[in-house]
Protein backbone atom coordinates (compact mmCIF):
# COMPACT_ATOMS: atom_id res chain seq x y z
CA UNK A 1 0.00 0.00 0.00
CA UNK A 2 1.47 3.47 -0.93
CA UNK A 3 1.87 6.44 1.74
CA UNK A 4 0.38 9.25 1.94
CA UNK A 5 3.17 11.09 0.64
CA UNK A 6 3.65 8.62 -2.34
CA UNK A 7 0.00 9.12 -3.81
CA UNK A 8 0.14 13.07 -3.45
CA UNK A 9 3.87 12.87 -5.44
CA UNK A 10 1.88 10.57 -8.11
CA UNK A 11 -1.26 12.90 -8.14
CA UNK A 12 0.83 16.37 -8.45
CA UNK A 13 3.20 14.41 -11.68
CA UNK A 14 0.09 13.12 -13.39
CA UNK A 15 -1.83 16.52 -12.85
CA UNK A 16 1.08 18.39 -14.63
CA UNK A 17 1.29 16.03 -17.44
CA UNK A 18 -2.61 16.42 -17.83
CA UNK A 19 -3.07 20.32 -17.27
CA UNK A 20 0.26 21.08 -18.51
CA UNK A 21 2.05 18.91 -20.20
CA UNK A 22 -0.51 17.43 -23.09
CA UNK A 23 -1.88 20.56 -23.61
CA UNK A 24 1.56 22.75 -24.05
CA UNK A 25 2.46 20.03 -26.94
CA UNK A 26 -0.68 21.67 -29.22
CA UNK A 27 -0.27 25.35 -28.53
CA UNK A 28 -0.92 27.20 -31.72
CA UNK A 29 -2.34 24.21 -33.03
CA UNK A 30 -6.19 23.76 -34.30
CA UNK A 31 -7.42 20.64 -34.04
CA UNK A 32 -7.36 16.95 -31.95
CA UNK A 33 -5.00 15.47 -29.76
CA UNK A 34 -2.94 12.28 -31.72
CA UNK A 35 -4.75 9.33 -30.45
CA UNK A 36 -2.08 8.49 -28.20
CA UNK A 37 -2.22 11.70 -26.22
CA UNK A 38 -5.90 10.96 -26.28
CA UNK A 39 -5.14 7.43 -24.83
CA UNK A 40 -3.31 9.19 -22.11
CA UNK A 41 -6.02 11.66 -21.24
CA UNK A 42 -8.45 9.27 -20.85
CA UNK A 43 -5.88 7.30 -18.75
CA UNK A 44 -4.67 9.74 -17.13
CA UNK A 45 -8.55 10.83 -15.57
CA UNK A 46 -8.97 6.69 -14.52
CA UNK A 47 -5.43 7.19 -12.98
CA UNK A 48 -6.42 10.21 -10.91
CA UNK A 49 -9.39 8.38 -9.97
CA UNK A 50 -7.90 5.45 -8.67
CA UNK A 51 -5.12 7.33 -6.49
CA UNK A 52 -8.76 8.33 -4.61
CA UNK A 53 -8.88 4.65 -3.53
CA UNK A 54 -5.18 4.06 -3.09
CA UNK A 55 -4.27 2.29 -6.41
CA UNK A 56 -0.99 3.32 -7.87
CA UNK A 57 -0.62 2.34 -11.57
CA UNK A 58 1.88 -0.46 -13.06
CA UNK A 59 5.14 0.71 -14.03
CA UNK A 60 4.64 0.53 -17.68
CA UNK A 61 1.62 2.64 -17.38
CA UNK A 62 3.36 4.78 -15.45
CA UNK A 63 6.39 5.16 -18.01
CA UNK A 64 3.33 6.19 -20.79
CA UNK A 65 2.09 8.54 -19.10
CA UNK A 66 5.37 10.85 -18.12
CA UNK A 67 6.98 9.75 -21.63
CA UNK A 68 6.44 12.99 -23.44
CA UNK A 69 5.79 14.50 -26.23
CA UNK A 70 4.87 11.15 -28.97
CA UNK A 71 5.70 13.60 -32.62
CA UNK A 72 9.32 14.22 -30.94
CA UNK A 73 9.30 10.05 -30.36
CA UNK A 74 11.10 7.59 -32.45
CA UNK A 75 11.71 3.71 -32.81
CA UNK A 76 11.54 1.56 -29.93
CA UNK A 77 10.19 4.29 -28.02
CA UNK A 78 7.74 5.61 -30.58
CA UNK A 79 6.38 1.53 -31.11
CA UNK A 80 5.94 0.88 -27.56
CA UNK A 81 3.79 3.76 -26.94
CA UNK A 82 1.53 2.89 -29.79
CA UNK A 83 1.43 -0.87 -28.64
CA UNK A 84 0.23 0.45 -25.17
CA UNK A 85 -2.06 2.99 -26.67
CA UNK A 86 -3.77 0.02 -29.24
CA UNK A 87 -3.98 -2.18 -25.46
CA UNK A 88 -5.28 1.17 -23.20
CA UNK A 89 -7.72 2.81 -25.83
CA UNK A 90 -8.47 0.83 -28.82
CA UNK A 91 -10.12 1.39 -31.83
CA UNK A 92 -13.79 2.06 -31.18
CA UNK A 93 -14.90 -0.87 -33.55
CA UNK A 94 -13.06 -3.34 -30.59
CA UNK A 95 -14.37 -4.58 -27.96
CA UNK A 96 -11.36 -5.31 -25.37
CA UNK A 97 -12.86 -4.21 -21.41
CA UNK A 98 -9.31 -5.57 -19.78
CA UNK A 99 -8.91 -2.09 -18.27
CA UNK A 100 -12.25 -0.99 -17.61
CA UNK A 101 -13.18 -4.50 -15.66
CA UNK A 102 -9.93 -3.95 -13.57
CA UNK A 103 -10.56 -0.60 -12.58
CA UNK A 104 -14.02 -1.94 -11.48
CA UNK A 105 -13.12 -4.48 -9.64
CA UNK A 106 -10.78 -2.30 -7.63
CA UNK A 107 -13.50 -0.18 -6.28
CA UNK A 108 -15.72 -2.87 -5.60
CA UNK A 109 -12.62 -4.21 -3.59
CA UNK A 110 -12.78 -1.15 -1.68
CA UNK A 111 -16.42 -1.39 -1.02
CA UNK A 112 -16.10 -4.43 0.40
CA UNK A 113 -13.18 -3.19 2.24
CA UNK A 114 -14.41 -0.35 3.87
CA UNK A 115 -17.85 -1.03 4.14
CA UNK A 116 -18.74 1.78 2.28
CA UNK A 117 -22.08 1.86 -0.25
CA UNK A 118 -23.71 3.70 -2.56
CA UNK A 119 -27.42 4.49 -2.93
CA UNK A 120 -29.59 5.07 0.01
CA UNK A 121 -28.60 3.70 3.49
CA UNK A 122 -31.39 0.66 4.86
CA UNK A 123 -32.53 2.85 7.27
CA UNK A 124 -32.83 5.93 5.31
CA UNK A 125 -36.22 7.93 5.09
CA UNK A 126 -37.64 7.49 1.18
CA UNK A 127 -40.74 10.09 0.26
CA UNK A 128 -40.78 13.55 2.07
Amino acid sequence: MPTKEELIAYRRTYETVLYVDIPEYYKGRAGRYLQVDTARVYELGNILNDLFYGKTPDARTHRMMVAGNFRTKTGANKKGMEVWMSETYPDIRSKKKRKDTARQTTMLEYAIRTGKQYGRGAAAKSGR
